[in-house]
């Protein structure tokens, strides 16, 4: 068992209530359709290293922001983060300018296993390729939509 990731895009005046009082996360139905919800399940340390192989500045936060949600008095076995509708406007500029092309040529999983990148052992089955280019893809549409609805985002980390 590991870490999956799901990710959910959230109004950003609601974010901002979640922000100044965590309590208020309990209020936020995250099953809601409005939420968008995308599981990119294990693959998350992938993306952020290709990610930031390819853009020119350090795109980690595509993938696990810095900026948390503290939860641990409510819920021990989750990480909380977040993004805000500006970031959101950035990483989706950045991550709309990628293609699969790229990201598959970016796929190093002698260099992935080395760095201990999440996720990892790695191979270069077909499988395996598959798996994280579909994942690139839920990501690039998710951000594009909370682009588009100027809307934040929240990652859970389970």
């Amino acid at each position: 068992m590991g870490m999956i990731m799901r990710l959910f895009q959230i109004e950003q005046n609601v974010l901002n209530i979640i922000i100044k009082d965590t309590t208020a996360l309990l209020e936020v139905n995250v099953k809601d359709d409005r939420c968008n919800m995308v599981d990119i399940d294990k693959s998350w340390g992938v993306l952020g290293y290709v990610f930031s192989k390819l853009a020119s500045e350090d795109v980690y936060d595509i993938i696990k922001s810095t900026q948390s949600i503290d939860i641990e008095e409510m819920v021990s076995d989750l990480s909380i983060y977040y993004l805000n509708n500006k970031q959101v406007e950035k990483i989706s500029y950045i991550v709309s300018k990628l293609d699969d092309c790229n990201f598959v040529k970016n796929l190093d999983f002698d260099d992935m296993n080395r760095k201990n990148i999440y996720g990892f052992p790695f191979d270069k089955s077909e499988n395996c390729y598959a798996y994280f280019t579909h994942n690139f893809n839920i990501m690039k549409d998710f951000y594009k939509t909370a682009n588009k609805n100027n809307k934040g985002v929240l990652m859970y980390v389970l």
